[in-house]
């Protein structure tokens, strides 16, 4: 049987979880975001992986699919 603290520190331990993963489900947002608007005004693709952490191969992948379609799929 649980005690009360072990009660609160699982709620506490899934809240700090939840937490993290829509930190990181938000950063991933701006990183898309970040990776079309630099795509398009022609950065870098060096700069592109840095400042996303995508990697280089998939940093070409977009620049390829943008002077095709003129559009990017994330």
């Amino acid at each position: 049987m649980m005690t009360v603290d072990e009660r609160w520190e699982k709620i506490v331990e899934e809240r700090e979880r939840k937490v993290k993963e829509n930190l990181l489900k938000e950063q991933e947002a701006k990183n898309r975001e970040n990776a079309r608007i630099m795509v398009e005004g022609g950065a870098p693709t060096q700069m592109i992986s840095q400042v996303t952490e995508y990697p280089v191969q998939e940093v070409e992948r977009m620049k390829s699919e943008y002077q095709k379609t003129g559009t990017i799929k994330m």
